[in-house]
């Protein structure tokens, strides 16, 4: 017993007086703290910077041309040609522009090009994308006959009650989601102690 608690402490105070161990035993911790930080203020950066962007629809009168405001992003349709917009946008308060193609249709919605200046944030193109699909999700609807307010009534939201039976055949209340964030926590204290 005593030869294995020698050999224990050599080995540990070898890997402990190491230079690396040290310094990642201290910037191991600080590098998380700073990659998970940097995420955070670039996401509360993308989101407080939220001013309305105008998004002109060239060739949408027919389809879009009541789309509403979705968050940060208004929709005004236009009579202008692309070649207009895009000759005018850096004078214009113009901050993309939608170009619908003649061929697009219900059935196919490949033909929609967004033009603009600046990157637009992930967060504004899922807004466009999802003022599209909700529009032509209505006119589906409302082809068949149906109305969204119908659709939306039939849909149920269950939240399950789940408990496990332990040896003695009582109920216990079962706790996946915490017990996953421990496994996840302790993972990562592997991870980086070891």
């Amino acid at each position: 017993m005593n030869k294995i608690l020698l050999v224990t402490q050599r080995e540990y105070l070898t890997r402990v007086k190491k230079k690396s161990f040290l310094l990642m035993t201290i910037l191991g911790p600080l590098l998380f703290a700073l990659f998970y930080g940097g995420i955070i203020f670039v996401s509360i950066q993308e989101t407080e910077g939220d001013k309305t962007k105008t998004v002109h629809i060239v060739n949408g009168e027919n389809l879009f041309s009541d789309l509403q405001k979705n968050g940060n992003i208004e929709f005004v349709n236009t009579k202008k040609s692309p070649e207009e917009l895009i000759s005018t946008y850096s004078n214009s308060k113009t901050d993309a522009i939608l170009i619908i193609e003649p061929e697009f249709s219900e059935s196919n919605t490949k033909a929609v090009s967004l033009l603009s200046s600046s990157n637009l944030s992930i967060t504004e193109q899922d807004k466009i994308e999802t003022a599209l699909e909700n529009r032509i999700y209505d006119l589906k609807l409302k082809a068949k006959g149906l109305s969204s307010s119908s659709i939306d009534s039939l849909k149920t939201n269950i939240n399950l009650s789940v408990k496990t039976i332990d040896n003695e055949g009582s109920l216990k209340d079962s706790s996946v989601e915490i017990n996953s964030a421990l496994g996840l926590t302790f993972s990562v204290l592997i991870y980086m102690f070891i």
